[in-house]
């Protein structure tokens, strides 16, 4: 049976909940505050770039062995792959992160340790797999619904932990700017000096 427009519309709403969270995530740990409105419907457009970035990275994954061979294919396939990782992630930091705080924070940083931390776990679970899987019908039926929730929870503290280390950087790198284009400094800066 087809899925009606109303089950479609009500599926996204719900997955977007997850991304709202994350969302509130952000704002707890920047310390700001965005209305309930414009963080739902930044959701929603999360919730339909992270689907649609999925999408593409499973299109690659599936089409780049029969494009390339060898190594070739593995090298190629994890470029693109991060590729769009990082643009999937550096979209929802400019989706979740508050404007005021964006032209603070540097996203490039948190954007770079969250892609490093979902290939670790990608690895992580290929070899649980290889080193312990058996194979069997009930293992990978079980391992669906466990790797899709253990993702999503662990994606979603890359985020935060990227969010962090741009919280961190910002200082210095706000420091660095400053000590290589010192006719740049802010007026409050020049000011108080």
């Amino acid at each position: 049976a087809k899925p009606s427009a109303i089950t479609i519309v009500l599926g996204i709403w719900l997955a977007s909940s997850g991304i709202h969270a994350i969302f509130d995530g952000f704002d707890a740990q920047l310390g700001t505050s965005t209305p309930w409105l414009h963080k739902r419907l930044r959701s929603l457009g999360g919730c339909v770039a992270l689907s649609v970035g999925t999408a593409i990275v499973g299109i690659v994954v599936r089409y780049t062995g029969q494009i390339f061979h060898g190594t070739a294919a593995v090298i190629v396939g994890a470029f693109v792959v991060a590729t769009i990782l990082y643009l999937v992630v550096a979209g929802l930091y400019r989706l979740g992160v508050p404007s005021a705080a964006q032209t603070k924070l540097p996203r490039a940083p948190g954007t770079v340790v969250v892609v490093g931390v979902v290939a670790i776990v990608a690895f992580g679970y290929r070899m649980y797999l290889r080193l312990f899987g058996d194979g069997s019908a009930f293992q990978a039926g079980l391992s669906v619904i466990v790797t899709t929730l253990t993702g999503l929870y662990l994606f979603s503290v890359a985020l935060l932990l990227g969010l962090y280390v741009n919280q961190r950087l910002a200082p210095a790198l706000e420091s660095i700017r400053e000590s290589l284009h010192p006719s740049e400094r802010s007026p409050e800066a020049s000011s108080g000096s």
